[in-house]
């Protein structure tokens, strides 16, 4: 059996159930905390340019085929826009 076929595309994506991925700044994990402390404990690494990237570890569901480019970007501005 294909892990995937165990899957569908709302149990994966909050775009599919019509929900923000990111509803408030405290939906974080470790590692994001940990960069923090760093920064914060470094701060000459505080004003350093920045680049994001997303990475989909899944190599049996393509994100494309699931969601389309444009409710990625709202999710993206979506939580952008959270203070």
């Amino acid at each position: 059996m294909n892990k995937s076929s165990l899957y569908t595309p709302r149990d994966m994506f909050a775009a599919a159930r019509d929900e923000v991925e990111v509803d408030n700044l405290l939906n974080t994990d470790i590692y994001k905390f940990l960069m923090l402390d760093f920064i914060l404990a470094n701060p000459e690494y505080k004003n350093i340019n920045v680049k994001r990237k997303m990475t989909i570890r899944s190599t049996d569901i393509r994100t494309a085929d699931v969601i389309p480019e444009e409710a990625l970007r709202e999710q993206i501005e979506a939580t952008a826009a959270l203070n």
